[in-house]
């Protein structure tokens, strides 16, 4: 079965990558990965965090012809107590290409815990990160090639959920990257009871009216 999980994987980032050719084409995963990529650039320095919760596979695979139900139940059996994050910290600069930067002081910080990434975990998971780096490799090219794996235990009690109101934060290099949760492209939208305009489904209020915001059923 991993072999099958390597192959979709390779499909799912190919995905990824491609929605932005036809806006049309999976909104749902479009929206959800922009939810869950990240990016700070300062200068010639580029960080950036890519956050692969498991409901990522859920919504990737759902209409693929490659996958399913037992697959995406496979997938969250393998994380089902951990958080996968993808981590670049670089200098991109036009002559001498890309310039990795060591990645120091990662803290995952969620409801008063402060979690170090683990240093050993299942075989399965080192599967799933072995498949995934020559992806990236190939997708992106030299930044695919400094991108850096971590695993986090996700176990404890109120851990991280992306349909759970919540926040969390990925810390390191001095830079802090926020998720405030549930994710707003698993949610549905809110109705302004001013004017009836749809906002954001994990906002509380309206921006405008500072009115409480009405559940779209």
């Amino acid at each position: 079965m991993i072999k099958k999980i390597i192959v979709l994987t390779f499909f799912c980032f190919y995905t990824l990558f491609s929605f932005s050719q036809d806006k049309n084409q999976n909104p749902d995963l479009m929206t959800l990965v922009k939810d869950l990529i990240k990016t700070e650039k300062t200068g010639q320095n580029m960080k950036q965090v890519w956050w692969l919760p498991n409901v990522y596979w859920e919504v990737a695979l759902k209409d693929s012809p490659l996958g399913s139900q037992g697959l995406i139940d496979e997938i969250n059996s393998i994380f089902k107590d951990y958080s996968l994050f993808v981590i670049l910290d670089a200098e991109l600069t036009a002559f001498s290409g890309i310039n990795k930067n060591e990645i120091s002081n990662l803290e995952l910080k969620v409801n008063g815990k402060t979690l170090k990434p683990l240093e050993s975990y299942s075989d399965d998971i080192q599967g799933m990160i072995n498949a995934l780096r020559p992806m990236f490799s190939k997708m992106l090219g030299e930044v695919g090639e400094n991108i850096e794996f971590f695993v986090f235990d996700n176990s404890f009690e109120n851990a991280i959920s992306p349909l759970k109101e919540s926040q969390f934060s990925l810390n390191f290099n001095d830079s802090n990257f926020e998720y405030n949760l549930p994710l707003s492209s698993l949610v549905s939208e809110k109705i302004c009871p001013v004017d009836n305009k749809r906002h954001n489904g994990s906002w509380k209020y309206c921006p405008f009216h500072g009115e409480t915001l009405i559940q779209d059923n």
